[in-house]
């Protein structure tokens, strides 16, 4: 296929380089994506260039997971591949709930011995409300992942007939992508008029804001179309021109939602709900879709990778799984701001900072628990 370059790597296995490309820098984005944030918490002024600029470099890392979750479709859809369920099962599924429930009992496990407000409450109380309770907050793409593994056997039917997939898409693109999108247009209109003008367009936008969330909430396709997406964008031939358009698209879809955001922010104060702030985000699966088209195309021409480009690929599931330690009880331990310099822009090197700090304490655990036996398996 024109555009997948593979080689062989040491144990025999072909790779995807541009596959391999993505997954090395794909968790530096969530790292950043997850050490940003915190500029937010620290209220800064929402009309200031800094908040501006802050709003807009989050927003530009979100290709991340949405392009993971793109990479695992194209690998798990190919009709053309032999595929045994019972072997998925036991192979990728399991090993995904074990995953999920050993690094569930890591989290639980420090989150209860650095709290800091434990107060009358014991340990063993705090540890088990943790462990038991809503799993931690990066961990929900192992979920996501499982049900989308347990789906494969359905999803491969659709990919197996190209009009079936391309209807699976354009239905899954404007319900869970294009609606929340003009119903969150709806909302930052309606905040900017008056209820009481009593404006025929109040009634109609509000009509719209109702049954565009009510279809939305309906049918959760959502990551299911980042699933088949992964699979369509990778088997396909896209030309030149299609490229540039999609290139553009991406571009302009960015920049429409930063400002979007931007606006959110101003009509509805730090509320980060909304589909502005998700990755289920016509913007973002825009975005997502043209990286991961760039990186397809633009190194059709590799024949090898760098070392530690593949260092960092081999070990990108581990990093995302432990990031949140450093973050959470090493940089934010105490919810306060690690750089209170008061210089905004310098603060935002200083975050540019710890995100790699974070990276590389993060690949050198997951390096050193891959040479355990018993634990390579989890990361």
């Amino acid at each position: 296929m024109k555009g997948e370059v593979k080689k062989k790597s040491e144990d025999g296995i072909k790779r995807i380089l541009y596959f391999d490309f993505l997954r090395a820098f794909a968790p530096v984005a969530v790292i950043w994506i997850h050490v940003c944030p915190n500029m937010y918490r620290f209220h800064l002024d929402i009309s200031s260039s800094d908040f501006m600029m802050s709003n807009a470099v989050q927003w530009l890392a979100r290709w991340a997971v949405p392009i993971f979750i793109m990479m695992s479709g194209a690998l798990f859809l190919n009709p053309e591949k032999q595929f045994s369920f019972k072997k998925h099962l036991k192979k990728n599924v399991l090993r995904l709930v074990i995953v999920y429930l050993f690094w569930s009992v890591v989290y639980a496990t420090v989150a209860a011995t650095f709290s800091f407000s434990l107060g009358s409450q014991g340990w063993w109380k705090r540890f088990l409300s943790i462990v038991c309770g809503v799993h931690y907050y990066h961990l929900w793409y192992l979920i996501v992942l499982v049900l989308l593994y347990l789906m494969v056997p359905v999803l491969r039917k659709i990919t197996a007939n190209r009009a079936l997939m391309n209807y699976f898409l354009i239905l899954g693109i404007v319900i869970c992508f294009a609606l929340p999108a003009i119903g969150e247009y709806c909302t930052l209109i309606l905040k900017r008029v008056n209820d009481s003008s009593q404006l025929p367009v109040v009634g109609v936008l509000k009509g719209i804001e109702d049954i565009t969330g009510y279809m939305a909430g309906k049918l959760r396709l959502d990551f299911m179309v980042y699933f088949v997406l992964g699979h369509f964008l990778h088997s396909e031939d896209l030309s030149r021109k299609l490229r540039i358009v999609l290139y553009v698209f991406g571009i302009v879809a960015m920049i429409n939602i930063i400002l979007i955001s931007m606006l959110r922010f101003n009509l509805l104060g730090y509320d980060r709900n909304g589909a502005t702030e998700e990755n289920i985000n016509v913007a973002v699966l825009t975005f997502s879709s043209a990286i991961f088209i760039a990186a397809k195309y633009g190194l059709q021409k590799v024949r090898k990778l760098p070392k530690w480009i593949m260092n960092m690929a081999k070990y990108s599931f581990g990093i995302y799984l432990c990031h949140a330690l450093f973050i959470d009880f090493v940089l934010y331990k105490r919810n306060v701001n690690p750089f209170p310099v008061g210089h905004k822009k310098l603060e935002l090197l200083l975050f540019v900072a710890a995100t790699v700090v974070i990276y590389i304490a993060s690949y050198l655990v997951t390096w050193a628990i891959s040479k355990i036996p018993l634990l390579r398996k989890i990361v």
